[in-house]
């Protein structure tokens, strides 16, 4: 009986000496922004966003219809899109005496096409662009620096499919003082007037760089962004966190 219990007493010892104790964590997966790193290099959960605003000037249009800006005559449309300027019978000021208006003509002649008189500037507007983004900022001990940004994901055409995801990100790497980036950032455009929107995009893979441009301070990226609908010309912009 005693040699028994010795047996178990010996294994007892030899699982203690080989576990954790009781109340230790069970391992977990790294989080799909970015890989694991060391404790209190990393700060999950970032607010990243870029806004900035541009500008559109009123553009030119011809009315073709109704009278022209001094009064003194009338618009008309053509079929070929261009706008005429009219002298009317009874308004010697409309045209000149040269057979083009004025008391030397008779009936309806025509001054232009797409006379000043006809012309109009549109009221300007603006254009204030947003993104916003979650991403894991990372400062590692080493001099590097990551900024992980959440996956973006398609929903597939086939509900009972996976989305497709893409992962993006900026990363310095201080062994070869090399900055890179992967990935595209969605934003989206308000109209000042009609508030209409338009979609905006800025394609991280423009980082590639012989410079820390992720470095804390200043915490910011300055690149380009594009308007996906071909509405508005590329813009700078500036992304922080």
């Amino acid at each position: 009986m005693f040699t028994r219990y010795a047996g178990l007493a010996v294994v007892a010892s030899v699982l203690a000496a080989c576990s954790n104790e009781p109340t230790a964590p069970l391992p977990t997966m790294a989080p799909s922004s970015g890989p694991a790193y060391s404790a209190g290099v990393a700060s999950p959960n970032t607010s990243v966003g870029s806004t900035f605003t541009i500008y559109v000037g009123g553009s030119l249009t011809y009315r073709g219809t109704g009278p022209s800006n001094n009064n003194k005559g009338q618009c008309r449309s053509h079929s070929d899109g261009t706008t005429g300027w009219y002298w009317v019978p009874g308004n010697n000021q409309a045209g000149n005496s040269n057979g083009r208006g004025g008391g030397a003509s008779g009936g309806d002649q025509e001054v232009g096409p797409n006379h000043q008189q006809c012309a109009s500037v549109g009221a300007g507007y603006s254009v204030t662009v947003a993104f916003n983004d979650i991403a894991n900022y990372v400062k590692s001990p080493s001099g590097n620096f990551e900024l992980n940004f959440n996956p973006f994901c398609i929903p597939n055409a086939d509900p009972s499919l996976p989305p497709t995801c893409y992962s993006r990100n900026v990363h310095y790497k201080v062994g070869t003082n090399w900055t890179t980036g992967a990935g595209v950032l969605h934003g989206v455009g308000v109209r000042s007037d009609t508030h209409e929107t338009s979609h905006w995009s800025i394609d991280l893979s423009q980082i590639n760089s012989s410079s820390n441009l992720i470095d804390d301070p200043p915490r910011k990226l300055y690149l380009t962004a594009h308007c996906d609908d071909g509405t508005y010309p590329d813009s700078p912009a500036t992304v922080s966190w």
